[in-house]
């Protein structure tokens, strides 16, 4: 079998001169090749004057298996109008009326052509977006560092050990368990417990946040804890299965360290002990969900000095709890330093709980979470027990222990994964195009407030200049497209090769440079390399940050763990002394994300987020309109839904409302509640939850409308018809509405969907879809519904 790989499309191969050896990794990215007996062999091989160059590369062998690179990218011809996207061409189900399901319309080819793998809990456009980043992310975590920094050593150094954890059969983490809860045994207050714990928390979680009244400054903030799971789950017959199944799990993970603890100090091997821990922490855990869920949805908090907690929350001494954690220097006068308790009727009833819970019930429930503290510890026997639980209640089978690894990582090394991820695969073309499409959404928005009729204009002129100071960070590095560098250290010298694409072939220029000049050549090299947030190429920043963090590869998984627990922990504290600014940004440029923050106004769109298919730059804008466009506005929406309605544009909470505009932005937002409420999910008989849906539910369909606007304005200012191969009976527009409805294509299992339905804030894909689109006239007209068909609804929602 032969396998010829095409490098027309932008590839980035770098090879030294003199080496002997180009990894497949360069030019086959995202794609999983096994074969016996293989051959590589170069066509068009040139080798002169120091550069090597080629034009393509073919594979031979037997029983070649070449997968992964299922996804194809679309691509527009040079000064023609014509677009080549075939995945969604070849998507579109045309025996479907669009005007009475139009999610299956358009995704049904797709759902048909990716049925989910195995070891997926669902398969969706977003998550074979995060497959392949977490691919490449994953590659970085597993290759030799390069002129490695003291926290790219500590960040591969934890991936390692992560992994290393993730397949081994050693009892030490039971070992550190009985340890553990000899000496809490020997404690009697909430206090001391927490205190041994360190970083475990129980009825109440201490934070440090940005004080809602005033955003500029942090405060200690203290919220409810969340339950383990959800009151669906445990009140509602359609969770059944999880809930036995989960309580099975219990009793077998009880099992297991009864095994192990062959002194029985810890847990005994009587059935009944076993049964009477269960039981303790779903009796608990079961009135935390139902406590969290009554109280849901009352947001209201308040503000007490450290001193005045031991009247409202007597079960801690706090004064004592938190000199533990606070840095000595600002522990000066603590018991008059301000706390906002947030959900305060919520922490006022599991205040009770705690309260009136009996001794053996509580002892049960804190040696749970000692357990819990301990489970990523305990070894191949709790691992394959979780992956059953996996398989039996969800249907996922085989999943790869090392992505969680890499998950993690990239949780405790976001700044330097990211940093290795944007100067390894990132195009920045993709800002350019993005910056002028958020503005023209961000315009639209503002034009659509200015035509609002049922605010005043006061209120109006408020929420215009929320709008018009609202930051949008999108995440890039420069356009290294048609240069990038290429280090490898072989001796005393370091090679660095210049890629640079000359007709179409890919020539690489080697020159070398003395060990001692490599770090100011790297620095030169990547100081170009910033977008927005400069703070992510900024190496003395960094250096900074890590200084106080220490481990290696000699200690234990869990004593890296912990101490990045602890180093975390200690770096939170420390905020209370600093000052929020609007410029500060720190979140994972690698999530497939985007998200508003009202306590600074501002939108991100990650840098995962900015390529297909939710971006492409060489696509006519106005299929992106539709995709990511959609997003934008989805995010400068929730400055305007049920919680970011409360901020003003300095991002405090702060009542600028007319009493009543007020009223009718309530009323109509309900529409909303009612609307999505009334939706029971197909084949499950559950009921989308309207109330905790409402967020999101009201930037779906505002983000839409904006969209829609821009999309408007773009086709009056610029003319840019086209056509897509194999879709040309089709409109403009109908192509905008479809390319959204793309991006949400996917599949999840039942008992998956389940789960989100009990605990998301989203609702599924097909309705934030189909229902946000049944809501637009425009899509109507486009695709010419009849009033009254599913589409085009008799009643339908609209706040912006």
């Amino acid at each position: 079998m032969t396998l010829l790989t095409n490098f027309a499309l932008l590839l980035t191969i770098a090879v030294c001169c003199n080496c002997k050896s180009v990894s497949l990794a360069s030019f086959l990215n995202a794609v999983s090749l096994r074969a016996e007996n293989l051959t590589i062999s170069l066509s068009d091989v040139e080798l002169r004057g120091g550069i090597l160059s080629f034009n393509g590369v073919t594979l031979e062998g037997n029983g070649v298996h070449y997968s992964g690179a299922k996804h194809t990218e679309p691509q527009r011809d040079q000064g023609k109008r014509t677009v080549h996207f075939p995945d969604l061409a070849n998507s579109i189900d045309r025996s479907i009326d669009p005007c009475q399901d139009f999610y299956s319309f358009v995704c049904n080819g797709w759902i048909r052509s990716h049925p989910i793998p195995q070891n997926h809990y669902q398969y969706t456009q977003t998550e074979l977006l995060k497959e392949r980043l977490n691919k490449q992310i994953k590659a970085i975590l597993s290759a030799p560092a390069l002129l490695p920094t003291r926290e790219d050593i500590l960040m591969r150094t934890f991936y390692k050990k992560c992994v290393q954890n993730a397949y081994s059969e050693s009892t030490e983490g039971f070992r550190l368990l009985f340890a553990k809860t000899r000496e809490l045994h020997q404690v009697s207050s909430i206090t001391d417990w927490l205190l041994i714990m360190k970083t475990e928390q129980l009825f109440h979680e201490l934070t440090v946040s940005a004080d809602e009244y005033n955003s500029t400054r942090n405060t200690l903030q203290i919220v409810p804890a969340q339950p383990m799971l959800s009151a669906q789950i445990y009140f509602d017959p359609a969770y059944t299965q999880e809930f036995l199944a989960t309580r099975d799990v219990l009793f077998r993970m009880l099992a297991i360290i009864a095994g192990e603890d062959h002194r029985m100090e810890f847990i005994s091997r009587n059935l009944l002990e076993h049964v009477r821990r269960v039981e303790s922490l779903i009796r608990v855990d079961q009135t935390i969900a139902k406590i969290n869920e009554e109280t849901e949805f009352n947001t209201d908090s308040v503000a007490v000095t450290v001193g005045e907690l031991r009247h409202t929350l007597r079960s801690i001494d706090w004064i004592r709890y938190i000199s533990a954690f606070i840095p000595r220097h600002l522990q000066y006068s603590l018991a008059k330093r301000q706390v906002r308790i947030s959900q305060i009727l919520t922490v006022k009833r599991m205040e009770e709980l705690l309260l009136n819970m009996d001794d053996q019930t509580l002892e049960d429930y804190l040696d749970w979470k000692v357990i819990f503290h301990f489970s990523d510890f305990l070894g191949e026997k709790f691992q394959l027990l979780m992956e059953e639980f996996s398989s039996q209640v969800y249907g996922v089978k085989g999943r790869d222990r090392t992505d969680e690894c890499v998950t993690v990582t990239m949780g405790m090394f976001h700044d330097v994964v990211g940093k290795h991820y944007l100067q390894r695969h990132f195009n920045f073309d993709s800002v350019f195009g993005a910056k002028e499409l958020v503005e023209d959404v961000r315009n639209a928005f503002l034009d659509m407030l200015n035509e609002n009729e049922w605010m005043d204009e006061k209120t109006k002129k408020r929420a215009r200049q929320k709008v018009d100071t609202i930051i949008c960070e999108m995440i890039g590095r420069p356009n290294l497209r048609k240069w990038r560098l290429f280090v490898e250290i072989e001796g005393p010298e370091v090679k660095v090769a210049r890629v640079v694409e000359m007709k179409g072939k890919k020539r690489a220029k080697c020159c070398a440079v003395n060990k001692n000049q490599a770090d100011s050549f790297h620095a030169n090299a990547i100081r170009d390399v910033i977008a927005y947030d400069n703070s992510i190429f900024n190496e003395t920043m960094r250096k900074e940050k890590y200084a106080k963090l220490s481990f290696n590869s000699q200690n234990s998984y869990y004593e890296i763990v912990t101490t990045m627990e602890l180093w975390m922990q200690d770096k939170a504290f420390l905020k209370l002394e600093t000052l929020n600014t609007r410029d500060s940004f720190d979140t994972p440029v690698t999530e497939v994300n985007a998200f508003y923050d009202g306590s600074q106004n501002q939108i991100a769109i990650m840098a995962g987020m900015l390529q297909s298919p939710f971006f492409n730059a060489s696509l006519p804008r106005l299929l992106n309109y539709g995709a990511i466009g959609v997003v934008a506005g989805h995010e400068i929406t929730h400055g305007f839904d049920d919680n970011g309605a409360s901020y003003d544009e300095a991002g405090n909470k702060n009542n600028w409302w007319d009493e009543h505009t007020y009223k009718n932005f309530e009323w109509k937002k309900q529409c909303f509640d009612e609307q999505y409420g009334s939706i029971v999910v197909k084949d499950l008989h559950v009921r989308i939850n309207g109330r905790r849906t409402e967020g999101e539910n009201i930037a779906d369909n505002g983000g839409m409308r904006a969209a829609i606007r821009a999309a408007d304005r773009l086709s009056a200012r610029v003319s840019e018809h086209f056509t897509i191969v194999g879709l040309e009976d089709f409109t403009q527009m109908q192509y905008f509405f479809m390319n959204y409805a793309f991006v949400w294509c996917g599949s999840t299992r039942r008992a998956t969907l389940l789960n989100k339905l009990a605990t998301d804030a989203h609702p599924p894909d097909m309705y934030r879809v189909n229902v946000v689109l049944s809501n637009q006239p425009e899509f109507a007209k486009a695709f010419e519904c009849h009033p009254g068909s599913p589409m085009h609804p008799e009643n339908t929602c609209t706040l912006w």
